[in-house]
């Protein structure tokens, strides 16, 4: 289930609307900017739970924090002072686009979580595309954060040779053949190795592709929500800035 608000509304106002579809027996899956019929909004995913939980709290980024690290090391202070962390992602407050960390302090009754068939997280904005030996964006020796030299079996096809892309960092080495995504993934929900081994959905202009997780990103300054290989922007007919819906499976 998703609600959407008009980008009008002020984060209070967001958390107090999230907090009432949890308490009608719906759980927060993720939250973020998004579009609707009626244009730019906020988009809250929800599925439904068995038991208590947490109040959700939604809590700003420092826009000081710029830095990728800065921000990992953020969220994972939050994680040492008791948050369960739901979402990372950009929202509306009051008409003003911000980073907020979606989040629930205290201990999470693991019966409330809903089946694994039934669980997902939804992210829907705009996107990207990076990887494989054209991308200038990248440096020569870039690594990928799921994706370690000794673990490049794991992904059949999704890497060319040092020779054949003619650099050493794997974040050249990407065949733009293959489809594979880059998200602000939640480690605490979908760890590494289950990402590793996930099929990520992504949907546009009617069609969708399944795709594998491979690296983290991008930087929430872009205010987009996924950064996505060549092949699939041309299976989906997409454009950078484009709006896709990014389907995860839970664990």
């Amino acid at each position: 289930m998703q609600r959407s608000t008009p980008i009008s509304t002020s984060l209070a106002d967001l958390q107090t609307i999230i907090r009432q579809q949890e308490d009608a027996g719906l759980m927060l899956t993720s939250v973020t900017q998004g579009v609707d019929p009626t244009g730019p909004c906020n988009v809250a995913t929800f599925v439904a739970r068995n038991g208590p939980l947490p109040q959700v709290d939604l809590l700003p980024i420092p826009n000081a924090l710029k830095k990728e690290q800065d921000q990992q090391n953020y969220l994972a202070n939050l994680q040492q002072q008791g948050y369960t962390l739901i979402c990372f992602s950009s929202v509306y407050d009051s008409g003003t686009l911000i980073d907020i960390a979606a989040a629930r302090c205290g201990v999470v009754n693991a019966a409330a979580t809903p089946a694994a068939s039934g669980g997902c997280i939804t992210l829907v904005g705009k996107m990207s595309q990076f990887g494989g030996p054209k991308d200038k964006d990248v440096g020569a020796t870039e690594g990928l954060a799921l994706v370690e030299p000794t673990e490049i079996g794991l992904y059949p096809n999704f890497f060319l040779t040092e020779q054949e892309a003619g650099y050493p960092g794997l974040a050249r080495r990407l065949n733009t053949k293959e489809p594979y995504i880059a998200c602000r993934w939640d480690y605490h929900r979908t760890p590494r190795s289950f990402l590793q081994k996930a099929d990520i959905t992504v949907t546009a202009n009617g069609k969708s592709i399944v795709a594998r997780a491979i690296d983290w990103g991008p930087n929430v300054n872009t205010g987009r929500v996924a950064d996505l290989s060549p092949c699939i922007l041309q299976q989906l007919g997409l454009q950078t800035d484009d709006l896709v819906t990014v389907t995860i499976p839970l664990p």
